[in-house]
């Protein structure tokens, strides 16, 4: 949640007067690293959920017979991407076609875009994640969504990929604004900081 609000204050302070810069009133922020997981910032401010459990979005079901989950449900979609999962995926597919797998996500994303066999399996985890984001739009109805948690290193291929995957949907998925987090590393600690001087942070004479 502090990442998504850093997230709106950066974008915030580099559109301050644009007509069209981004909405960051109501966006959803996408973190993608061992799990997956969003926030939502609505009406300018963080959205906790009344239980304080809103974003879990890695236990949307996405293939109801699917992989169990820790969970107890089936077909998560964390189980289908993560970044573990990616590279895993990955390596297989790269040992299926007798190419050096790659030892890290780093060479995952210096190599895909030129073999054919790791393009591909990037390519289906950019589908099986636009099947959660589509499900979160529909259900909260806003359609700015910001990815960030690690998975900025996979670059403008597999944005791509998530961007005409969502867009292949029906008329609901008007007006998607889909970027790479830009807050960068400290993020985190920004966001908590942030949010702190905004919402709690007085001076009393």
């Amino acid at each position: 949640r502090s990442m998504a609000y850093a997230e709106k204050k950066y974008l915030d302070a580099a559109n301050p007067d644009a007509p069209d810069a981004p909405d960051t009133q109501n966006m959803i922020f996408v973190e993608i690293c061992k799990g997956v997981r969003c926030s939502f910032i609505s009406n300018g401010d963080i959205y906790p959920g009344p239980f304080n459990v809103s974003g879990e979005i890695g236990h949307f079901t996405i293939d109801y017979k699917g992989k169990p989950c820790s969970c107890g449900n089936r077909g998560c979609l964390e189980r289908y991407v993560n970044l573990n999962v990616m590279l895993e995926d990955a390596q297989r597919a790269a040992e299926a076609a007798g190419i050096e797998p790659p030892d890290s996500l780093e060479a995952l994303a210096r190599h895909y875009p030129d073999e054919p066999a790791l393009l591909e399996t990037v390519k289906q985890s950019a589908r099986l994640l636009a099947f959660g984001l589509y499900s979160v739009m529909c259900s909260s109805g806003m359609r700015r969504i910001v990815l960030g948690g690690g998975i900025e290193v996979m670059g403008d291929v597999f944005l791509r990929e998530v961007y005409h995957a969502l867009c292949s949907r029906t008329s609901l998925i008007r007006h998607v604004d889909l970027t790479y987090a830009q807050a960068g590393p400290d993020a985190e600690i920004l966001g908590v900081a942030e949010h702190y001087l905004d919402k709690v942070f007085t001076i009393t004479m």
